[in-house]
């Protein structure tokens, strides 16, 4: 057959008659193209037959009868099945240029990662690891082999295929430097960057905190390059290999290191160093490729494509057993407290889904009354009163009945003024004299001097050469009244936002108490617990639960703050909001500019927990609208300036600012730019009622440069 086929593909024959399934299955086997099947029914099927031996008439005897029961649908499906596993061809998702490649190329050529376990490593000369298994499924897709070649560490591999003496890398990051001799397939695993340091050591928000700390990192690591492209002053110490960056920590050489997940567990547990724990995580992750000499193209195609034939399951599975591998070998677990925690962890989340449910429902029952009164306003309660020279010279029904008047004689003819009262007068005056105003708020008067409050707008119109003031008039009663409403709903959504945070800050203490306790159990077990690793295990345990501890007590002072005027320090009130807000931030990857001066400190007359509440709201703004538009490298500037007759208070952000036309709406009563699921436009109008009316100051907003600037002057 092979000699007949090559007869064909040489032109030395026109074709070749054979049957089908034989001839497809040969030119699969041996990545053949250029030769195609033609359909003919000129010749009759050969029939096949089954052939015993003469002497056994029995057996001769039970094929007969077994075959004659078999249908010839039966057969036929038999027939179609084995046709269409012989057509299949698992290079289809490869074109015939590189499966001509694959065919010359049977041996392709690695340089491993010696020490760089789970990942990759060499074990009694033989390549293991996460990477390595992922190859051994493409060796199976491509039928190919992977030859091991020899080298004493990272970077001497990394030479070797610089000078082409190896084909591949089989996990590497794509750098600048690298890019100028290699080519690198899409990412293949992906890893969260821990910092990792003794477990003495607070938690890190941010390698912002602790460029000025030595940082050990393996020499010839891709992340080096990246980190002191992005952090030039970052102290890096490149050492030998993962084991000496971690015992450098763990002996107080250097300040921490960063690995990621795998490989930090890997080690941590292999030598038992026990005293280090994961601080944090940098704001990026570890992508590996596989890097393929610049001069091989087409082999890094083939791998791009194979590496997608690969499923994610598969590759997960891969990771798992080399996790799991690592973890059984040095640690059991702790059931029982794993049983306790898990029950705490339920609790709270009950907690939590009741008190959201609770809010949802009074969301949801404050949401209808609002969409009635809305309605009862744009039908029944809005006053026009037209004037002219102050004088009434007409009104609407409504506006009898906001002046509990029975007809239009009582009213029409009477001063405009008459109905103000005395301590809104400046304020009608100034706006009066205006062409146009902005809907403001004043005190009002009936005839028989009850007062209310109300919401006015008025405009100059100018009909036949005279001027005619349109005065539009609401009642306020009853919103005042829901103000106080809003002003708990607004409270309550803070609750669940605080409870949010709470869950989130006790995630990583109970995560080192739980790792201390079962260090504990271990050594115990095994007759290794000294007392100074106990001590030490159990200040450990001691300093998270006072963590959990601290993070009730800032949301119990928070919520029982008494509504009540008191000196208080502006500092310490900020403060207080930002360490309700902290923890989103940290969530959100936003960045915290303080500029306050805590140095001279700034005593204002004012309502207690009002200032905290009107911070937080104008702060989760500014964290929704650099969340929602993307923004890089997305920060938050707070200030504090004493001026001669006021104390200015300013929250800046970098999402590009408030669009000139909403911005004059933005402290509206239900104004909102966000999805009626995620805002219900109470937030900023509540913080402008609580600074204007209960502080007697100012509430506004202009845009910067950068973004969105709120002021607060008190």
């Amino acid at each position: 057959m092979e000699e007949a086929i090559n007869f064909v593909l040489e032109d030395k024959v026109e074709a070749y008659i054979d049957v089908q399934i034989g001839v497809v299955d040969f030119l699969n086997k041996n990545v053949l193209v250029g030769i195609k099947g033609i359909g003919q029914n000129t010749f009759e099927p050969s029939p096949l037959h089954f052939f015993s031996n003469i002497k056994k008439p029995i057996l001769q005897s039970i094929l007969n009868k077994s075959l004659s029961l078999i249908s010839k649908d039966e057969k036929n499906k038999i027939v179609s099945k084995w046709l269409n596993e012989t057509n299949k061809n698992k290079l289809d998702f490869l074109n015939s240029k590189e499966k001509e490649y694959l065919k010359n190329n049977k041996i392709i050529k690695m340089c491993n990662n010696p020490n760089w376990e789970p990942i990759e490593f060499l074990e009694n000369g033989k390549a293991k690891g996460i990477a390595i298994d992922v190859l051994k499924n493409i060796e199976k897709d491509l039928d190919i082999k992977f030859e091991h070649i020899a080298t004493k560490s990272w970077s001497e591999s990394q030479e070797f295929i610089k000078d082409k003496k190896c084909d591949i890398l089989p996990a590497a990051t794509k750098t600048t430097k690298r890019e100028k001799y290699a080519t690198f397939t899409k990412p293949y695993l992906r890893y969260k960057l821990a910092i990792i340091t003794q477990n003495n050591k607070p938690f890190i928000n941010s390698l912002d905190e602790v460029l000025t700390k030595k940082m050990t990192r393996k020499k010839g690591s891709g992340l080096i390059a990246k980190l002191k492209k992005r952090y030039p002053s970052i102290n890096i110490i490149e050492t030998t290999g993962y084991e000496e960056s971690l015992k450098k920590v763990s002996l107080g050489e250097a300040f921490y290191t960063v690995a990621t997940l795998p490989v930090a567990s890997h080690y941590i547990s292999k030598f038992g160093l026990y005293n280090l724990h994961i601080a944090g995580y940098i704001d990026s992750t570890f992508n590996l490729s596989i890097a393929v000499r610049d001069d091989k193209e087409i082999l890094k195609d083939i791998l791009d494509k194979s590496l997608a034939e690969i499923s994610t399951k598969t590759i997960k599975e891969i990771e798992n057993s080399w996790v799991n591998v690592a973890i059984d070998e040095t640690q059991s677990i702790n059931y029982d407290l794993l049983i306790k925690i898990s029950a705490g962890l339920f609790i709270i989340i009950l907690f939590v889904i009741y008190r959201q449910y609770q809010l949802n429902r009074y969301h949801k029952v404050l949401k209808q009354t609002n969409e009635k009164f809305e309605k009862m306003l744009s039908t029944a309660m809005e006053g026009i009163i037209l004037a002219k020279d102050r004088k009434v010279i007409d009104s609407n029904e409504s506006a009898l009945k906001l002046f509990s008047i029975q007809s239009k004689d009582e009213i029409l003819g009477n001063d405009i003024f008459t109905f103000v009262s005395e301590e809104s007068m400046p304020l009608i005056k100034e706006q009066f004299s205006k062409d146009e105003t902005m809907p403001y708020e004043a005190i009002l008067q009936k005839p028989n001097g009850t007062l209310f409050p109300a919401l006015i707008r008025g405009v100059n119109y100018i009909a036949e050469d005279e001027s005619i003031r349109i005065i539009t008039i609401l009642d306020l009663t009853e919103i005042k009244n829901k103000e106080q409403m809003l002003s708990q709903s607004n409270k309550m959504a803070q609750m669940g936002e605080m409870i949010g945070n709470i869950a989130h800050q006790w995630r990583q203490p109970l995560s080192v108490i739980t790792t201390a306790a079962t260090g504990i159990k271990i050594k115990k077990e095994y007759d290794m617990l000294e007392d100074e690793e106990l001590y030490k295990f159990i200040d450990s345990i001691t300093s998270n639960a006072n963590h959990l501890s601290d993070t009730i007590d800032t949301f119990r002072n928070f919520i029982k703050e008494k509504i009540e005027l008191k000196e208080v320090k502006v500092q310490d009130r900020i403060d207080n909001a930002l360490n309700i807000i902290n923890t989103r931030l940290d969530n959100k990857h936003i960045r915290l500019i303080n500029n306050i001066d805590y140095t001279n400190s700034i005593n204002v007359t004012i309502v207690v927990g009002e200032l905290s509440q009107v911070i937080i709201n104008i702060m989760n703004n500014a964290i929704d609208v650099l969340e929602e538009r993307d923004i890089d490298e997305k920060h938050i500037i707070i200030d504090l300036q004493k001026e001669t007759d006021k104390i200015v208070i300013s929250v800046e952000d970098n999402a590009g600012g408030i669009d000139a036309e909403i911005l004059p709406k933005i402290f509206e009563p239900y104004f909102t730019t966000k999805h009626q699921s995620v805002g219900t436009g109470i937030g900023l109008y509540m913080s402008y009622d609580i600074i204007s009316n209960h502080m007697n100051g100012n509430l506004y907003a202009t845009n910067t440069k950068n973004g969105a600037k709120f002021f607060i002057e008190l």
